[in-house]
């Protein structure tokens, strides 16, 4: 076993300034854009990261597709489809670092997509 300080450690996941291991649910409308940001992220050992945002069908209740935009960046996007009202959207962040042997982190966010709001502001 090495010391502390020679050993490799994995990053530390911090999506939109949470950098706790729960999972992060969000409140998003059908429609609307949906934007995380991993770009806090960081690893104790200053190896270069690499991110791999995706779509997680299986543990949510939406069944269409998602696409997520700059799926391989910190920032990912994506479009909430209109057709999704009343679900669960997961989406995981893998982030893998440079080290040897490299090593990851995973976080999850788990979106309920609620209906369009009737507010209009003039």
């Amino acid at each position: 076993m090495q010391p502390f300080a020679e050993a490799n450690h994995n990053p530390v996941s911090t999506i939109d300034g949470d950098s706790t291991k729960e999972i992060i649910i969000k409140n998003i409308e059908a429609g609307r854009c949906f934007t995380a940001d991993a770009s806090s992220t960081f690893d104790p050992d200053t190896d270069s990261l690499s991110f791999e945002w995706f779509y997680y069908r299986e543990a949510g209740t939406y069944n269409g597709e998602i696409q997520i935009l700059d799926a391989d960046s910190p920032k990912a996007h994506e479009t909430i489809p209109d057709d999704a009202v009343g679900t669960e959207i997961h989406v995981i962040l893998k982030v893998k670092d440079s080290g040897s042997p490299n090593l990851y982190s995973y976080r999850k966010v788990v979106i309920d997509v609620i209906g369009k709001s009737n507010t209009y502001f003039k």
